[in-house]
């Protein structure tokens, strides 16, 4: 009983110590996922503006058309 104890005491000062290495590459990767989200983002934006002109300009033809 007692050994199982000593190691159990061991464990907790190792745990904090994996934790802050996880929180920290945790937090690395959250802020390239941002980034990468943000300038996806961007160019999905930049996509529908570009199709939405280009609807214009075929709606616009179309209705001379007509």
């Amino acid at each position: 009983m007692e050994e199982e104890q000593a190691s159990d005491e061991e464990s907790p000062s190792e745990m904090p110590r994996k934790k802050m290495k996880g929180r920290n590459r945790s937090s690395l990767l959250s802020n390239e996922m941002k980034e990468m989200f943000v300038t996806s983002q961007e160019q999905l934006q930049q996509t529908l503006i570009t199709m939405h002109n280009e609807n214009k300009e075929l709606l616009s033809k179309l209705i001379e058309k007509l």
